[in-house]
C-alpha cells in the first residue's frame, strides 16, 4: 500500500480528494480510529507537519494545568517522534516544558521514567494548590480575628 501524502493547498478540494482517498485505503484494512489519526499524521508534508512538530518543540506548561500540558504534549508528540523516541528523551523534553516553578521542585526526583515524571508533576501541582488554599484560608482566619 503506498498511500499519497498530504501537501497543504488552498484548494479544499484537493484536501478533500486525499481524504477519500486515504478512507478507501483504511477500508481495506482493519485498523481503528486512534490508529488512522497516527497514520494521517504520518502522512503529513510541508508546513502541516513542520508546523506540528514547531508547536511541540516550543511547547511549554505556561498557564496550563499539568493535566493540560501532559496532554497537549502526548498529541504532539506524535509529530516529532524522533524526539521521544525514547523514554529518556520523552521525559527530558516533558520535564523541560514544565513551569520553572515544577521544575524546581522535581529537579532533585531522579525520575527514571516519562510516567514516573508525569506522575510526580500532577501530584506536585496538587500539593502546590492544596497549600496555596491553605495559606488562602488561614489569612482570611487571620485578618478576620484581628478586626473585632
Amino acid at each position: 500500500m503506498h498511500p499519497p501524502t498530504f501537501t497543504p493547498t488552498a484548494e479544499p478540494l484537493d484536501t478533500e480528494h486525499w481524504l477519500c482517498i486515504m478512507e478507501q485505503k483504511f477500508q481495506l484494512l482493519t485498523v481503528t480510529e486512534e490508529q488512522k489519526v497516527r497514520f494521517v499524521a504520518q502522512q503529513f508534508l510541508g508546513s502541516a507537519s513542520a508546523w506540528k512538530l514547531t508547536e511541540f518543540l516550543d511547547l511549554k506548561q505556561g498557564n496550563m494545568t499539568v493535566m493540560d500540558y501532559v496532554n497537549k504534549f502526548n498529541h504532539l508528540a506524535q509529530y516529532a517522534v524522533t524526539h521521544v523516541d525514547t523514554d529518556e528523551k520523552k521525559r527530558d523534553h516533558f520535564y523541560r516544558g514544565l513551569s520553572c516553578i515544577l521544575q524546581k521542585e522535581l529537579y532533585a526526583g531522579g525520575y527514571q521514567t516519562f510516567g514516573a515524571l508525569m506522575n510526580a508533576a500532577i501530584s506536585m501541582e496538587g500539593l502546590q494548590r492544596d497549600s496555596q488554599a491553605e495559606w488562602k484560608r488561614k489569612r482570611v482566619i487571620t485578618r478576620s480575628s484581628s478586626h473585632p
